[in-house]
């Protein structure tokens, strides 16, 4: 797999990517599930696991969804390029 870190750079809360991090850690160091106790309280689970501010994941993930949506519609008709590129429109002189 990839190391955890990456999610920094794919836009994930620090605090999200620190706190699933040091989770993993305490399982991988544990011999049985049992020695390792609760991890942090999962908020909400998307493109990535939330364990703090549920509102700035959901926003960040509706924005993941339109990014999606466009790359999709994109290689559907790549006429859409000239859409996307084109918003938001110029304002005329």
């Amino acid at each position: 797999g990839c190391p955890h870190e990456i999610g920094v750079f794919l836009g994930f809360p620090c605090q999200d990517v620190k706190a699933f991090m040091e989770y993993q850690e305490k399982i991988s160091g544990a011999r049985s599930r049992s020695q390792v106790e609760r991890g942090p309280k999962l908020l909400l689970n998307g493109y990535w696991k939330v364990y703090h501010n549920p509102d700035l994941a959901s926003d960040i993930f509706r924005r993941y969804d339109l990014a999606r949506m466009m790359v999709m519609l994109v290689m559907l008709d790549p006429r859409w390029v000239l859409k996307v590129f084109a918003y938001p429109p110029a304002a005329e002189p």
